[in-house]
Formats: C-alpha cells, sequence, structure tokens
C-alpha cells in the first residue's frame, strides 16, 4: 500500500474540492485509464477508478426562518441584537437515488438563496 504524503493529500483535496464548481460533468462516464495508476503518475484523485454515470435531477432548497414566539430577541452580544434567525438547508438528487445536502449563508436571507438557487444554479447542474 502506497503513502500518501500530505503534500499529496492536500493537493489531492484541493482538487476534489475543486471538482465541486465543475458541476455534474467531472468524469461523468468516462472510462478508468488503460495505464495502470501509480503514485507518480496520478494526476487526478479518481484517476484509476471506474466512474458511475451520475446526474444531478433536482435541486431543492428549503427557505426556514425562526422568530421567538414573544417577539423579543433570541441573543444580545454587545450592540448586536438577534431577533431572527434563518437556514436554506439544500438538497442535491441524483438519478442513483443518492442524496446531497448542505447549507448555504443565509445573510442575505433565505429567500434570497432559494431563488438565486432555483434560477442560477439548478439549471446549470441539471442533466
Amino acid at each position: 500500500m502506497d503513502c500518501m504524503t500530505r503534500r499529496t493529500f492536500l493537493g489531492s483535496a484541493t482538487a476534489a474540492s475543486g471538482a465541486f464548481y465543475l458541476g455534474n460533468t467531472l468524469g461523468c462516464g468516462t472510462p478508468a485509464p488503460e495505464k495502470p495508476v501509480t503514485k507518480k503518475t496520478r494526476s487526478h484523485p479518481l484517476d484509476g477508478i471506474e466512474r458511475e454515470d451520475i446526474k444531478i435531477t433536482d435541486i431543492k432548497v428549503t427557505p426556514l426562518c425562526y422568530v421567538p414566539p414573544d417577539k423579543k430577541y433570541m441573543w444580545l452580544t454587545g450592540n448586536n441584537i438577534t431577533w431572527k434567525t434563518e437556514a436554506a438547508p439544500c438538497e442535491v438528487f441524483t438519478n442513483k437515488g443518492i442524496v446531497g445536502i448542505g447549507e448555504g449563508s443565509p445573510y442575505a436571507g433565505a429567500q434570497l438563496i432559494k431563488k438565486y438557487a432555483e434560477e442560477v444554479i439548478k439549471p446549470a447542474l441539471i442533466g
């Protein structure tokens, strides 16, 4: 078994996280390389692995908002008063039944994240 160095691991992790931005185009239907992949010939973390033809079929964002029932504040931090909290959990569905879950930063508002996901991100990733 080859030992992976910290440098190789960090390089692989960087490439894998960059793959997220490529959407569903990364390796879908790409056969494994013909030559055996070794530590020295590996150029991508998934080299040498047979890749499945997985496609994103749907993206669902559920905006959530909580305001305390007494309509006061939730907590105080110095001069900062927090009177409500929001979240925007996101589910990504695939044709293989795999569901990924994440969350966007709700600073702009959960409804805005949902709108952006449906109008911009969803059309770019589905298929």
